[in-house]
């Protein structure tokens, strides 16, 4: 995770890391921005619960340039993941896109952005 901003706040806390381990997005927070340009930019805010073999963590990790971004909840408790992933699209070509995030298996989120960083993990 080399091009994520901050994530060596998760590689402190956590040993061995794996995005399927995160199994709910128990808040959002979708807003404009500003860049360095003073330009507005779509950003996104998720509250995602992680668990390991040990303990349970909240990490806040912030979306920017968002495009195509879909939600769908069906449960009570925040959206449940069960197939969560990050792939990185840069050599695919599309302008400002960096990065493809994915619920593969439900599809219950799904949206491309620009740029991707961790601003805090907490041990539940």
């Amino acid at each position: 995770m080399k091009n994520i901003k901050n994530f060596e706040l998760i590689r402190s806390e956590i040993n061995v890391f794996n995005w399927i381990n995160f199994k709910f997005i128990i808040d959002f927070h979708f807003f404009k921005d500003l860049n360095k340009f003073f330009e507005e930019i779509p950003t996104l805010d998720l509250y995602v619960e992680y668990k390991d073999s040990q303990k349970t963590y909240v990490i806040k990790i912030r979306f920017k340039g968002i495009n195509n971004l879909n939600i769908s909840c069906t449960c009570d408790y925040g959206i449940q993941l069960s197939g969560f992933e990050v792939i990185d699209i840069k050599e695919d070509g599309w302008i400002d896109l960096n990065y493809k995030v994915i619920d593969y298996e439900t599809e219950d989120i799904k949206f491309y952005c620009k740029e991707i960083e961790v601003i805090s993990i907490n041990v539940v």
